[in-house]
């Protein structure tokens, strides 16, 4: 990470996070280097504050730090909430978040890997966390034992999106589970590999209210969201 001057473009400060396996090798530990910087949030609350979400150590992190010199605040590494090693974990990555408008919470979503060292199949993640990085919420959603898809699942949360009107947020996914796509045993002879989008509507307390299945039927093609 680097800050540039807005009126020279000179370099503030540059950050670069590297673990170093030292002289014992990375042999069983590659995953210290899975790191992702995904997105850069500003505090809507606090203008010397910025968020980083993205990936630390092969697991979904954010990471909150003053503008000015990059001093952290905290950092969030979502482990495995019955204490497995390193890397397992519950969410693998961060693809999408969202901050209402004069709320303390942030929205995100992403996946979780049912094998995080042999990257096979993965589950769709959804959380909820309030500002001082504390999860409230979390969700997984997907078949972590995989049926009719031929070993084939990756379910993936994209996006997620604040309905104002409706005081609801809307989580995207890419669906390959057949929990997660209710007419699947009408299409899986055609489409059954093929990604449908499931879009899971939640209340901000954390109560799922609604879900919707978006899919071709028959016609063997694939549903994305975003690019």
């Amino acid at each position: 990470m680097i800050k540039l001057d807005s009126t020279d473009y000179n370099i503030k400060w540059n950050y670069q996070y590297i673990y170093d396996y030292g002289t014992a090798g990375s042999v069983g530990i590659e995953y210290k280097q899975k790191k992702i910087p995904g997105f850069l949030h500003q505090d809507p609350r606090d203008d010397t504050r910025m968020y980083l979400l993205g990936q630390w150590n092969n697991r979904a992190s954010v990471i909150k730090f003053q503008k000015r010199n990059m001093q952290l605040d905290w950092k969030l590494e979502i482990k495995d909430p019955n204490g497995a090693a390193s890397p397992v974990t519950v969410m693998n990555e961060i693809y999408g978040f969202v901050q209402p408008e004069q709320s303390d919470t942030i929205y995100a979503c992403g996946y979780r890997w049912d094998d995080p060292i042999g990257e096979t199949t993965r589950t769709a993640t959804i959380m909820q966390m309030n500002e001082d990085g504390i999860v409230t919420i979390l969700y997984n959603f997907g078949d972590a034992v995989t049926t009719g898809t031929g070993g084939k699942q990756h379910d993936t949360c994209r996006s997620v999106a604040y309905d104002y009107k409706n005081q609801e947020v809307a989580f995207m996914l890419e669906a390959t589970s057949e929990s997660i796509r209710p007419s699947y045993r009408s299409y899986n002879e055609y489409s059954g590999l093929e990604n449908d989008v499931t879009v899971i509507m939640m209340s901000p307390g954390g109560t799922l209210t609604g879900a919707y299945n978006l899919n071709y039927w028959d016609a063997s093609i694939g549903i994305g969201v975003g690019g």
